[in-house]
């Protein structure tokens, strides 16, 4: 698993919630392309833009000795944890259909069977939804409705990292005394072989 949003999977659900054509769906920062007016006389697009991250509980790391890859061994060291991601889905319209009419559509199908498969897929899930923010203004001379709705997504992110344990110390042996009763180890490291 990676750590970066799957951009292309959000942008295909939520231009299937919205019934359009993913080409007006974009992330923000993208290059907004001329957009007529669609099938149903739409002329608006959607802009989505991950605006915050959170890290859920605590991280993890788990260690593998001797994995194999290439006929060398190697140990696998992976990083883990939970984060949940707030993706803002904004409407522009520049007719008379409403973008918090839009978003609403988004917003019910964010919940149906159908967008959690494809969240499943995606390596996401459903955290929660806010409200539906109406925002009006002008873009180009032209009266628009903007509106934004606020969605959270659970997200595992890892990141493994492949260590050659030619560059490490190894544990050579491990010794045990008892004294009173109790026993204590103590690690004894060298350095690696050479050949």
């Amino acid at each position: 698993m990676a750590t970066s949003i799957p951009k292309e999977e959000l942008r295909n659900l939520v231009a299937s919630l919205a019934d359009c054509d993913p080409s007006r769906v974009l992330w923000d920062g993208e290059p907004v392309p001329f957009l007529g007016p669609d099938e149903e006389g739409r002329t608006g697009c959607f802009v989505l833009n991950v605006t915050a991250t959170r890290a859920v509980g605590i991280d993890e790391e788990t260690i593998e000795y001797g994995v194999e890859v290439d006929s060398v061994l190697y140990t696998r060291v992976t990083y883990s944890g939970v984060r949940v991601r707030t993706v803002q889905i904004r409407a522009e319209q520049y007719d008379d259909e409403e973008g918090f009419d839009l978003l609403e559509d988004v917003r019910l199908g964010l919940r149906s069977t159908e967008a959690s498969d494809a969240l499943r897929a995606a390596g996401l899930s459903l955290h929660s939804l806010d409200d539906i923010q109406n925002i009006g203004g002008s873009a180009d001379n032209r009266a628009t409705t903007f509106a934004n709705l606020d969605a959270r997504f659970n997200q595992k992110v890892s990141s493994v990292k492949l260590f050659d344990p030619d560059t490490k110390t190894y544990i050579e042996h491990v010794e045990l005394t008892g004294q009173g009763g109790m026993v204590l180890a103590g690690l004894v490291k060298v350095d690696a072989p050479t050949d």
